[in-house]
């Protein structure tokens, strides 16, 4: 009896103990079966000492004491693991989600940061909730960045009507300024934190006057989202008209091209050529129906667009108005550094984009259409070479069946010693502002921009605002279920076992 006692408070203890670990929280479960063992463990001693007095031996008198000390020893070992388990600092985020870890993008902008942040919280200090845990492990992932949770009510005049204004429970303080993040999630939080860390250091100028999309316009063919995200993360960027100045200016380290409605001037195309020769930086975008610029230059260097529409009804956005027109793209290039991070997992939309002819082992495609992809060219136009000086396309491609590339780069060494890179895509859109929140346009273009400003060692994904497949259940009562269903039936069945055992003992 007293081993089957003490196996019984074996198991309670383990579970006990892991309830505690998986959960971070010593929950009613984990408390439930702590208790269970120290009642168990105590019934083991005091069975073996009723069993000891009635035999009255000297043997049964040293069972006794070491059935003592072997509780003693289970008591200590006990106290000394909880003890440990709350000093670990160590995170276990087993969630499907990532409820309970930053992304490693927001890792790297709290390891880097160069300022002190002083965030103050109105809350409840007694109540832990899923907003809570959040902002506990920005203060835990960098020394610079300070905490402070204070109720409602303990709020000085200036936090409170901040809060009050902003409907923000949340509000940064640094260097003078102060900014209220909008949402309580990783992502806003983020972004408030880069608009106080960042410093610009790379300067983008975009090509205008041709019809390319306008860095202030806030329509949905507009680029004011790429420019605000670009400002959070520390670049700068500018208009150039390019046809007013006799060269590219020098303070332009990456030139962008967005898909112009007309055509360059040829100066226009000799200047970009001459800032490449010089081991510029170019980020093109292209769209059907629309010319490729600068064309002669880049297909000079083995990079052109067929002026044709990359439809796939198979992998598709649902509500586009063409079917198959807006295809989600996650066939990514996993070596190149453009495609750093994304996966079949991470996908990308592309709307109305052109597929790009890679000519030689120059050019390296990053992202591809899918295998159901197939290629619509205007009418009346076909996909065979015409002309004298016409090249042929590549056979897979006047099949019409995919994958296509839909991104590509290009690194020239110049005589200078110098690298030129370029970047092209076969679509504007995912970079608009109708588009470049969705999934993960967003990092798929910051990514090019980073690798065109040779900092692809900073190329990480941006933390996104996911809603969890857990719904209703809070992560709170996630892990209670968690306790509930993953520990309580595996102790159950162990228990049963137990009992079985002891009583085919006793046959």
């Amino acid at each position: 009896m007293p081993g089957f006692l003490f196996s019984l408070a074996c198991v309670a203890l383990a579970f006990g103990l892991g309830g505690i670990y998986l959960s971070k929280e010593p929950g009613p479960t984990a408390i439930g079966n702590l208790i269970l063992a120290g009642v168990l463990i105590i019934s083991t001693v005091v069975v073996s000492a009723v069993s000891v007095r009635k035999q009255r031996t000297g043997l049964s008198r040293r069972a006794l004491v070491i059935a003592l000390i072997q509780a003693g020893v289970a008591i200590v070992l006990t106290g000394g693991i909880l003890m440990a388990a709350s000093r670990l600092t160590h995170d276990w985020d087993l969630t499907e989600p990532r409820v309970y870890s930053l992304s490693e993008f927001s890792q790297r902008i709290l390891d880097e940061l160069p300022v002190d942040i002083n965030a103050v919280y109105a809350g409840n200090p007694a109540v832990s909730g899923q907003e809570r845990v959040l902002i506990e492990q920005f203060a835990q992932a960098s020394e610079r960045f300070r905490l402070k949770i204070v109720s409602p009510q303990e709020l000085p005049p200036e936090v409170a009507r901040q809060i009050e204004r902003g409907g923000s429970q949340l509000v940064f303080y640094s260097g003078g300024r102060a900014r209220k993040v909008q949402a309580l999630n990783e992502r806003a939080i983020i972004q408030t934190v880069l608009d106080f860390s960042m410093r610009a250091s790379t300067t983008l100028c975009f090509v205008t006057a041709h019809g390319e999309p306008s860095l202030d316009g806030h329509n949905a063919q507009g680029f004011s989202t790429f420019y605000a995200l670009l400002t959070r993360e520390g670049f700068q960027a500018k208009e150039l008209l390019l046809a007013a100045h006799p060269e590219v200016p020098e303070e332009c380290e990456i030139v962008v091209v967005g898909a112009p409605e007309k055509e360059f001037l040829p100066q226009e195309r000799d200047r970009l050529e001459t800032f490449l020769n010089q081991g510029g930086r170019l980020l093109v975008f292209s769209e059907p129906n629309r010319p490729v610029e600068p064309g002669e230059v880049l297909e000079g260097m083995g990079i052109s667009a067929l002026d044709a529409l990359v439809v796939d009804e198979a992998s598709s956005l649902f509500g586009s108005e063409a079917k198959g027109t807006e295809p989600i793209v996650n066939r990514f290039t996993d070596y190149h550094p453009v495609a750093q991070g994304l996966t079949e997992r991470t996908g990308v939309v592309f709307s109305g984009a052109r597929p790009l002819i890679l000519r030689g082992s120059d050019p390296r495609g990053f992202v591809y259409s899918e295998r159901t992809s197939r290629i619509e060219t205007p009418e009346g136009e076909s996909l065979e070479a015409e002309g004298d000086g016409a090249k042929p396309l590549p056979g897979w491609m006047r099949r019409g069946a995919g994958p296509f590339p839909l991104g590509a780069s290009l690194e020239v060494p110049t005589e200078g010693g110098d690298e030129a890179r370029i970047v092209v895509f076969g679509d504007l859109d995912f970079a608009t502002n109708r588009m470049l929140g969705a999934l993960y346009n967003e990092d798929l273009l910051m990514n090019a921009v980073y690798y065109l400003a040779n900092r692809e060692d900073q190329i990480r994904l941006r933390p996104k605002v996911e809603d969890l497949y857990q719904a209703p259940l809070i992560p709170e009562k996630t892990f209670a279920a968690f306790n509930s269903v993953a520990l309580l039936i595996p102790e159950a069945i162990l228990v049963l076992g137990l009992v079985a055992w002891h009583r085919r003992r006793r046959l």
